[in-house]
């Protein structure tokens, strides 16, 4: 049977660490891009439960409001735009090659599944090097909802023209696995530094870096047949 997998695309597979020092700039604290993504985070996620639609590069931006007004930060004129541009160039993590290649050299499908509008995840792919090492990059813009609604997941399996559970979503981040899950699809963790699996929707597989996670997943399929 054809297998996929799917990844998300921020903080999975590229290091939104580079970020920092620009936050470090803006508000004297390199961890306030943490406070500001997670802020980016309970924004999508309050949309996809009310069934709201917003670009997630509006969500971003209303979300660096936010952050600024919390931590009484004025920001500069060119706030909004400079993380929007600087998202198309983050750095990949290092494992994402190596796991990339074993899957394809397995014969398993690979796609990308992001927030990010899909113009924005080409350019992330592109700068990282990536785009030959996916058969589908995609965008939750073409589905109309943000993740973790289960819309998302329906239309990532359409789009695969696969049953759900034949594709697999590999996150480090416990609430997109968890929607993935009860969408039906197989959920694989990354455990990337400060991040841990939803309590009520643990992951068919965790490993702690994206090889042993494509290692744990072709195990898995093997076992299958």
């Amino acid at each position: 049977m054809t297998r996929a997998v799917v990844f998300d695309v921020n903080e999975t597979l590229l290091d939104l660490a580079a970020l920092d020092p620009l936050f470090a700039e803006w508000f004297g604290d390199p961890g306030a891009r943490r406070a500001w993504f997670a802020q980016t985070l309970h924004i999508a996620m309050t949309l996809a439960a009310t069934r709201m639609f917003r670009s997630f590069s509006e969500v971003g931006a209303a979300a660096l409001a936010t952050t600024a007004i919390s931590a009484s930060v004025e920001l500069p004129a060119d706030a909004v735009p400079t993380p929007r541009e600087a998202i198309r160039r983050l750095p990949p993590h290092p494992d994402i090659e190596p796991a990339l290649c074993a899957l394809r050299d397995a014969g398993v499908v690979t796609a990308a599944l992001s927030n990010n509008p899909l113009p924005v995840i080409q350019d992330q792919m592109r700068h990282a090097g990536l785009v030959s090492l996916f058969d589908e990059i995609m965008s939750v813009d073409e589905a109309g909802a943000l993740k973790p609604a289960p819309e998302v997941y329906q239309f990532a399996i359409a789009r695969l023209g696969l049953p759900a559970d034949a594709v697999w979503m590999v996150a480090a981040h416990g609430w997109d696995i968890a929607g993935a899950m009860r969408a039906g699809l197989r959920g694989a963790f990354v455990a990337r530094p400060g991040q841990s699996p939803d309590p009520f929707a643990p992951p068919d597989i965790t490993e702690p870096d994206l090889v042993s996670l494509a290692r744990a997943i072709l195990a898995t399929s093997k076992s299958a047949r």
